[in-house]
């Protein structure tokens, strides 16, 4: 369908998802509700990354990547406000505007101009391709090796699937099954860091660490907006910083304030230090910060960026399904976690698994920043020799 047809019919789906919130009456509508809704949150890892990776320059798309994932937690922010202060039913209203929103300026998109390079419609790829990215020289220089290599990806897919109709002969190739397990890796090591899960569950953390539900509920949207901040400031150092050490060093934090965290909620618990709720608030503040402005914008980012040229929409598919199974797993356990060996053994749990992930991404996760699509490709490709305008590109 290509990458605009495909993201407006999310979005119109998305709008009927909204209109159903709006006027549910019963867990049952609820539940409806988030069934239509779960295509508009698949959409966040598989079309979403590449309209953004395809329709950005280099230069801009990690900014423009982070700051696709802060507006998923302006998203949470601002839902919780309404859930907290207004009737629930007017995050349906807030969704309905912001989806229209989106329908109206997207009818106004080019189509991408890779997957029109890949359909020989090149005529309209040159078109599109300045419409986004200008005709500077370097703009030109990626347009005439994104066409080059697009039209021979086309032919390569064709033959696959004309003589081999399996999936295992293209998980085989470097360029598919090396990104694919990088991204695999950095998707646990988001999710284990169990950010997503302390926001889903923030009022029961919360009300755990100071006693009382109605500061638990204000301090929940203090939190919301610490993360936002952090998101942000993790943003702006991602526009100078290298993707990978920015990852790991934020992660490393991360990891180091959940193990501070989970020994001093189990002295707590054992009796061996009287409890001090500014100093648990303290420790979650730290940890919230470091998370949000560092792996939560750049799990998204590099996965994007690794996602490989060729068979682009099985990887989609694929790292997708990963991602939503790996959140579901880490959401639907934590209560388990928490009633059954309690949050510091939770959070150090949580905490070994992300360290496990992180040392992994150390030894194998190439750097990424200021690179082409076509360029990070060949990252991952041990056979295939580089062109001489590659390596010219590369070092300019």
């Amino acid at each position: 369908m290509g990458r605009k047809s495909c993201f407006l019919l999310a979005s119109f789906i998305s709008m009927i998802g909204f209109v159903v919130l709006y006027f549910s009456k019963t867990a049952t509508h609820l539940i409806i509700f988030e069934s239509i809704e779960g295509v508009l949150f698949a959409c966040q890892i598989t079309i979403c990354i590449m309209i953004i990776t395809e329709y950005s320059s280099p230069r801009y798309r990690g900014i423009f990547l982070t700051m696709k994932s802060a507006s998923l937690m302006w998203g949470v922010w601002v839902s919780n406000a309404i859930g907290t202060y207004f009737h629930w039913s007017n995050i349906a209203v807030v969704g309905c505007v912001t989806t229209a929103y989106i329908i109206i300026t997207t009818l106004n998109w080019p189509e991408s101009p890779y997957w029109l390079a890949t359909r020989g419609r090149l005529n309209e790829c040159r078109v599109a391709h300045h419409w986004l990215k200008g005709n500077s020289e370097e703009s030109e220089k990626e347009l005439q090796n994104l066409i080059e290599r697009q039209t021979d990806l086309s032919r390569d897919e064709e033959n696959d699937q004309e003589n081999l109709k399996t999936l295992c002969t293209v998980i085989k190739r470097n360029t598919f099954y090396k990104p694919m397990l990088l991204s695999m890796l950095i998707l646990t090591l988001y999710n284990s860091l169990g950010k997503m899960a302390c926001t889903v569950y923030a009022i029961d953390i919360i009300q755990q660490f100071t006693g009382s539900e109605s500061r638990a509920y204000t301090i929940m949207l203090v939190l919301d907006g610490v993360t936002i901040v952090g998101v942000y400031v993790g943003c702006a150092i991602s526009r100078y910083a290298r993707r990978r050490s920015f990852l790991i060093i934020t992660s490393g934090f991360g990891i180091m304030f959940l193990y501070i965290l989970s020994l001093f909620l189990y002295l707590v618990s054992s009796g061996i230090v009287e409890n001090n709720v500014h100093m648990s608030l303290l420790l979650l503040l730290c940890y919230t910060v470091t998370v949000s402005g560092g792996p939560m914008i750049m799990s998204t980012s590099l996965v994007s960026e690794l996602m490989p040229l060729s068979n682009r929409n099985m990887f989609a598919f694929l790292i997708g399904t990963f991602s939503n199974f790996a959140f579901a797993t880490f959401i639907k356990i934590a209560p388990f976690l928490f009633t059954s060996y309690g949050f510091a053994a939770t959070f150090f749990i949580y905490a070994s698994t992300a360290l496990c992930c992180l040392i992994l991404i150390f030894i194998y996760l190439p750097e990424t920043k200021d690179k082409t699509l076509l360029e990070i490709e060949q990252l991952h490709t041990n056979n295939e020799p580089k062109s001489n305008k590659q390596s010219e590109l590369r070092k300019e």
